[in-house]
């Protein structure tokens, strides 16, 4: 599972799913082809609706940092913005949740596909250009405090290798598919009369998108964070825990190195989900992170919708501390490195 595969043009074929981690991004995301029965071929409708589609940002600045996702559940469509400030630890949060499908789109793929969320009052828009190595993200905002931010990823396949992986959900026919990177990015973001400016020298995004044949019933444990190790060094980390049985085989844990993907064992989590906002720690079955989790606060929100649909979700958001040890056994010591983590339980 550590070789990056080179990638075929499609991750399915035939109904059947090519799974691994690859060298670059899909040309053609066909998951809604893929045979998730076993020879019983569903309903492309159906397909469809079982496929959970979201791309999540966040972005890391000295004295903010703003998170936001849109997120297709296919039977309802979900959008979330939120600011903390990380030195008066106040948080100001704006939120959509819509059943109009002409509301939401969740990009394709990221060569030249555009995303957006759109209601009264709250845009969200994103134009996915890997191919020219830049995305553009924009939002805009008017219910108080207003909100406007136009900012410019620079995600650059010859200096970052992004994680691409199309992994197996418990029985081998429901692909999982995720691209997060860790990039520069610069811009601004304006909250009521307060500015901030993002440099790339210094800020980071966090880039997270996903498509899931997910079960009814599912969970995930998830930590990110970029920033500088003892040498100022860039290093980033992605560690989750899911659906996935075989995850020493299987999953999607990683760690940037100025830009060099480090492929990593099967993320181990140890918090109390019942004090979220207690210490977490986090290492790998292959022994090369070992991380303390500081929360600083959350985001969290609840749906439940007759008991049919529900979802329990907390995103707290602190600093990181603990070591990162590369592919050539060199540590990379993090101390007080600003990222997000995540519980989430989901029936859908």
């Amino acid at each position: 599972m550590n070789e990056l595969r080179p990638t075929p043009s499609q991750p399915v074929f035939y109904g059947q799913i090519h799974f691994g981690a690859f060298r670059t991004p899909f040309e053609t995301l066909n998951l809604i082809d893929a045979d998730i029965y076993g020879h019983h071929w569903a309903p492309r409708w159906w397909r469809n609706l079982r496929l959970k589609e979201w791309q999540h940002v966040g972005i890391i600045h000295d004295d903010v940092y703003c998170g936001f996702a849109i997120f297709d559940a296919k039977f309802m469509a979900v959008s979330f913005f939120y600011v903390f400030d990380r030195h008066t630890r106040k948080i100001i949060e704006h939120k959509r949740t819509t059943l109009q499908r002409g509301a939401i789109q969740v990009p394709d793929q990221l060569w030249h596909g555009d995303g957006f969320f759109r209601q009264p009052g709250y845009r969200i828009c994103m134009e996915n250009r890997l191919r020219s190595g830049e995305h553009a993200l924009t939002i805009s905002i008017t219910d108080p405090p207003a909100v406007c931010g136009t900012f410019t990823v620079f995600e650059n396949l010859q200096r970052c290798q992004p994680l691409i992986a199309v992994l197996p959900v418990n029985d081998y026919r429901r692909p999982l598919y995720t691209h997060k990177a860790a990039c520069p990015v610069e811009g601004e973001l304006r909250i009521g009369d307060q500015s901030y400016i993002l440099d790339p020298t210094r800020d980071w995004v966090l880039i997270d998108v996903q498509k899931t044949f997910y079960p009814h019933n599912a969970f995930w444990k998830w930590v990110t964070f970029a920033g500088r190790d003892q040498d100022s060094t860039p290093v980033a980390v992605n560690l989750t825990q899911n659906m996935i049985r075989d995850d020493t085989t299987w999953n999607e844990c990683c760690a940037w190195v100025d830009g060099r993907l480090v492929r990593l064992g099967a993320a181990r989590f140890d918090y109390d989900p019942g004090a979220l906002l207690a210490p977490w720690t986090v290492t790998t079955s292959c022994g090369r992170i070992s991380l303390t989790f500081a929360p600083e606060g959350e985001r969290a929100d609840q749906i439940n919708v007759a008991g049919l649909i529900r979802s329990d979700f907390h995103q707290p958001f602190g600093t990181y501390s603990g070591v990162i040890v590369d592919d050539a056994q060199q540590q990379h010591i993090v101390d007080g490195v600003f990222g997000v983590a995540e519980h989430h339980i989901l029936r859908a």
